[in-house]
């Protein structure tokens, strides 16, 4: 997966770490991706793992009266530049960049508006680390073709749909 590039006519000129890079004109340049989206020196040690939390930039606190955990004091993190370019930058992004997002919402909002998945163990099967594991197992297995993740196994672990507790 990379994101094609070029400097057109003109040569540009790269600061990276302190260092200055030169393009030279008419060269085309192509942007890995899904390197620069699990860079450990922007995202930690931990970049491969899937933490959703990494978006949130201020913990949650717990509402004391309520005991819910409340939200008021979480904003979404934003990255670095160039540091997450799903849609690809600069002048020539994704023109759909906005609509996909607002898709998304609306699709996760739908399926997850009274339901949760849950990861489900097989027969034998006792402790959640158990399960866990065959699902890091799994998602290591993967990669990606040419253009989304492809499970080899993805009857190896076994998903739930439940309906949650009302949320009040």
């Amino acid at each position: 997966m990379f994101i094609p590039k070029s400097t057109n006519a003109q040569t540009q000129h790269l600061n990276i770490s302190g260092s200055m890079h030169t393009i030279p004109a008419s060269t085309s340049v192509y942007i890995n991706n899904h390197a620069s989206q699990v860079n450990p020196n922007i995202w930690g040690t931990n970049a491969n793992s899937w933490r959703p939390d990494r978006w949130v930039s201020n913990p949650r606190t717990s509402d004391e009266d309520n005991k819910q955990p409340s939200f008021i004091n979480e904003s979404l993190l934003q990255p670095v530049p160039g540091a997450f370019i799903p849609w690809a930058d600069g002048p020539r992004i994704c023109p759909g960049k906005k609509f996909s997002q607002v898709e998304f919402v609306a699709a996760m909002a739908t399926l997850f508006n009274r339901d949760q998945v849950l990861l489900v163990g097989s027969p034998g099967e006792t402790s959640t680390r158990e399960v866990n594991a065959k699902l890091d197992r799994m998602l290591s297995d993967s990669e990606l073709s040419s253009a989304t993740l492809q499970m080899r196994q993805p009857g190896l672990v076994k998903l739930a749909w439940t309906r949650r507790a009302e949320i009040k």
